[in-house]
């Protein structure tokens, strides 16, 4: 069962996480709903393991295992296009730093593909 809108969950070192395709019409402002629901200040490097680039946005992922999409500080580069972006024949996982903070998106009505 889906996590409820806002709930937070912490990587204890095990998640595998992948962009969620077809979120890009969701409006509203991702990185200040991450903040409010986490209590915690932006942080300063990109989710994705290894990357060190400064998150610029709240992104829509997927933790391998979890049936929930999740809100993550993560960078433009992974966001679009890096070592996140799943392929239309699966997803490509990559590892999450420890320690980063998932706040549920809850039931996210996916865009349809034109």
């Amino acid at each position: 069962m889906p996590h409820a809108f806002g709930t937070t969950i912490v990587n204890d070192g095990s998640w595998f996480i992948a962009n969620d395709y077809g979120t890009s019409c969701h409006s509203g402002n991702w990185k200040q709903k991450w903040m409010q629901h986490s209590g915690r200040q932006w942080p300063h490097t990109c989710a994705t393991y290894g990357c060190g680039n400064a998150p610029a946005l709240g992104g829509h992922i997927s933790i391998k295992g979890l049936k929930t999409t999740y809100i993550v500080p993560i960078c433009s580069s992974c966001n679009n296009g890096g070592g996140l972006l799943p392929n239309y024949t699966g997803r490509a996982w990559a590892r999450a730093n420890v320690g980063t903070l998932g706040v549920s998106a809850g039931a996210v009505d996916y865009c349809s593909w034109a």
